[in-house]
């Protein structure tokens, strides 16, 4: 790990110029997670400037970044925090393939053309060129002649010396100077087995940045912020898909008559339900209950008297006798009417008054 460290180190201090973004370099390799608090708080500039540094970072694939959902200790409502580390497999790619391609690109610099490429053998009197292959069958006592016009061919002197330079040029060979440390620190790294850095492994080995003190304490972003302990809340996969626990899975065979009673037992449940559901209210059932009790105890009271006058003892006078005690028990029955009964006759007798008075000052009229 400490070898990747350093050749993280080495590749922000060649290819980024800025001093600020070898700060948050070595910021995170020391504390292995970063938030922009904290890059605020040991860079003393603002996030806005922070983040301009942070994006050329994260498009050379040397920091990366990851999510937390948590809460305040203040109370407030939990949000995703983003946190900034170094993925050391991606980043020792990343390397190599900037040092290839650049190693490429500068060789491509001086390598000349086809068509300007000076041949190896001219012809002194008419300045034709040739290449070795196509002169090997043009072979005279003198040597190589031309086609043209039979003059001996002399080696071309320009050729050689371009073909020198090209090779042994000062700047490819001061690149090469320049990246023969990359070399050995890469040759180190692939006989090593450097361990894979994700976010939640770099979260493990996280150290804290000090606040200033405050109320008397020294504050840190662990008093300040608590993580929701939600399992798989905070764990983040790039690129994996998301591992199923055997001792989750369980094997469920069922029949067509199970589907079928646990079908009526659906039924049967909601049944239920809606039965429940359209029962009256209690206040509606106990008012109905009430009244019917009233009405039965005074209808109850009625039939006593009726039937204590029923069974009372009978004369000798013979059945017109009987009928006058049924007449007189039925008067009391309706006397002992319930209110709302006698309140109603009441009315009907009133109006019915009332009816035969009109009636009576009509024929006085007439």
């Amino acid at each position: 790990m400490e070898a990747a460290k350093e050749l993280l180190r080495t590749a922000v201090r060649t290819f980024f110029s800025h001093p600020k973004q070898i700060l948050i370099i070595d910021a995170i390799l020391l504390h292995s997670v970063l938030q922009m608090d904290d890059l605020n708080l040991l860079l003393q500039s603002q996030p806005k400037d922070i983040r301009a540094l942070l994006n050329p970072l994260r498009n050379a694939r040397l920091i990366a970044t990851g999510a937390r959902a948590e809460q305040k200790v203040t109370g407030a409502r939990p949000s995703s925090r983003e946190y900034y580390y170094c993925p050391f497999h991606a980043a020792i790619d990343a390397i190599k393939y900037k040092i290839a391609k650049l190693r490429k690109k500068v060789e491509a610099l001086y390598q000349q053309d086809e068509n300007t490429k000076r041949k190896d053998w001219r012809c002194p009197r008419c300045k034709a060129e040739y290449e070795e292959l196509d002169i090997l069958d043009k072979v005279n006592e003198d040597g190589f002649y031309c086609d043209r016009c039979g003059a001996t061919l002399v080696q071309n002197e320009q050729a050689a010396r371009t073909n020198m330079d090209r090779s042994n040029h000062e700047k490819i060979r001061k690149l090469n100077d320049q990246l023969k440390k990359f070399d050995a620190m890469i040759l180190k790294i692939d006989r090593q087995d450097i361990p894979e850095n994700d976010f939640q492994s770099a979260w493990d080995r996280r150290k804290y940045v000090p606040r200033p003190h405050g109320s008397g304490r020294q504050d840190t972003a662990e008093t300040q912020y608590m993580t929701l302990n939600r399992p798989g809340l905070n764990v983040k996969k790039h690129g994996q898909p998301e591992l199923v626990k055997s001792e989750n899975l369980t094997v469920n065979l069922t029949t067509s008559e199970d589907q079928e009673r646990e079908e009526a037992e659906r039924r049967e449940t909601r049944r239920k339900q809606l039965a429940q559901q359209n029962q009256l209210p209690d206040w509606i059932t106990n008012t109905l209950h009430n009244n019917s009790n009233a009405s039965a105890s005074d209808l109850g009271e009625g039939g006593a008297v009726a039937n204590g006058a029923a069974m009372a003892p009978s004369d000798d006078s013979g059945a017109d006798d009987m009928d006058n005690e049924d007449e007189g028990d039925f008067e009391d029955v309706e006397v002992e009417a319930p209110a709302p009964v006698a309140g109603l006759k009441r009315e009907h007798s009133v109006a019915f008054q009332d009816d035969s008075d009109d009636n009576e000052d009509f024929e006085d009229a007439v």
